[in-house]
């Protein structure tokens, strides 16, 4: 008993004396110090022998499960990470849609109306209020390419050319013209 750590001992010697004592088969996991000085985890079984004499010996098996125990911890390490990242997700996909509902509210109390086009793809965002100030039903315009948003509708071009007077173009750093109005 020398070689178990001192915080497995007790548990230990009570699981051997039940299986002795009341012929229950027993099981569980323990730490040793090696000869070597090292920390090791041990799985043990022991069972029972009556031998024409109950209650005096028991056979059982340890066997190493250092490794075993080593994987279990990186993998609750890992699990442990990943939930504090799914957590940490979590709140700003939450914080994103406060913001987002915000900006929309600011958006709508300024009466401005907004546009975006994307230069890559040629399509177009707008804002309810600018879609609105061009005739169309808000999110009517969403993905259309610019050049094709006025296409049937050549009567609103005069309109978009004065909402677009005066207005700043900013090249975004994600490829886009926007538009405040």
């Amino acid at each position: 008993m020398a070689y178990v750590l001192p915080e497995y001992r007790a548990e230990l010697e009570t699981r051997l004396r039940r299986c002795t004592g009341e012929g229950v088969a027993e099981h569980g996991e323990l730490q040793i110090l090696s000869a070597a000085g090292r920390t090791k985890w041990l799985e043990y079984r022991a069972v029972p022998l009556t031998l024409g004499v109950p209650g005096r010996a028991f056979t059982g098996v340890m066997q190493d499960i250092t490794r075993r125990k080593a994987s279990e911890e990186a993998l609750a390490a890992s699990k442990r990470q990943l939930e504090a990242l799914a957590e940490s997700l979590r709140l700003a996909n939450q914080e994103l849609r406060r913001s987002e509902t915000r900006y929309a509210d600011a958006m709508e109390a300024a009466n401005d109306g907004l546009w975006e086009t994307n230069l890559q793809t040629g399509e177009v965002f707008t804002s309810p209020m600018y879609s609105r100030m061009l005739g169309f039903a808000p999110g009517a315009v969403a993905g259309a390419a610019f050049d094709e948003l006025f296409r049937h509708r050549p009567a609103a071009l005069p309109a978009v050319r004065d909402a677009a007077a005066g207005v700043a173009d900013i090249i975004s750093a994600h490829g886009s013209v926007v538009a405040i109005h």
